[in-house]
């Protein structure tokens, strides 16, 4: 069974679309909703996210999460264009197989995946580059 592994703050969902009748406007025909979460606090693990798989074992991707996905979800994914962007920008990684099995082969796997989206919330290291705060006065002209 296949999953993907997110760096994505925000679930995604990624739909197929089809007209009801010909000629009719498109509409969602099936979808696959993708986890986010990573980079985001939890009350579990602090950063990142701490699933079980279906065994009940825990798994934890490091600053990222994974979703379970069926081999026709699979196809989906990739006939979408969206995915297939947000996959070359290294946000999504579609593994084979359950990678719950070791935390140092989904740290591999995950080592050349983008770390981090612009919506995920502030830490420690990142408050450091983007809050420019400024105590100095500087005087105004009267």
């Amino acid at each position: 069974m296949p999953y993907v592994l997110s760096t994505a703050t925000c679930p995604q969902k990624f739909c197929e679309y089809a007209p009801a009748v010909p000629g009719a406007p498109l509409r969602p025909v099936r979808s696959v909703t993708l986890r986010g979460g990573a980079n985001a606090p939890s009350a579990k693990s602090g950063f990142g996210e701490m699933t079980n798989m279906d065994s009940g074992q825990p798994i934890w991707t490091p600053s990222g999460v994974s979703t379970k996905v069926t081999d026709e979800e699979v196809k989906l994914l990739l006939a979408n264009e969206t995915f297939l962007l947000c996959q070359s920008k290294g946000f999504y990684k579609i593994v084979d197989g359950d990678p719950s099995d070791s935390h140092a082969k989904i740290k591999e796997i995950a080592k050349d995946m983008t770390a981090r989206d612009n919506s995920a919330p502030l830490n420690k290291e990142t408050a450091k580059t983007q809050i420019k705060v400024s105590t100095k006065l500087t005087p105004v002209d009267e």
